[in-house]
């Protein structure tokens, strides 16, 4: 089992895929959303992950339409720039 390990939920944002002569990439955004609630009162709160899949995965994932609903099973890399 890998030390960096994650299972994540949302919907999708503008999906993009691009191939590539020997692999492809798919790019999107994924919306997280929880609800939290104060007394009588619900807020929502939204998070926007950016994802990136490569390989044969991506090019499966040409289908992949903006608000599809998908659960994700991968690893973690932060990035600054």
């Amino acid at each position: 089992m890998r030390q960096n390990s994650v299972q994540i939920s949302g919907f999708v944002c503008k999906p993009e895929v691009r191939q590539f002569a020997n692999s492809a990439v798919c790019r999107f955004n994924l919306a997280i959303s929880r609800i939290e609630k104060k007394g009588e009162e619900s807020v929502s709160h939204t998070a926007f992950l950016p994802v990136e899949v490569w390989k044969s995965n991506a090019s499966d994932l040409d289908v992949l339409t903006k608000g599809a609903h998908v659960e994700l099973t991968g690893w973690l890399k932060a990035d600054s720039y």
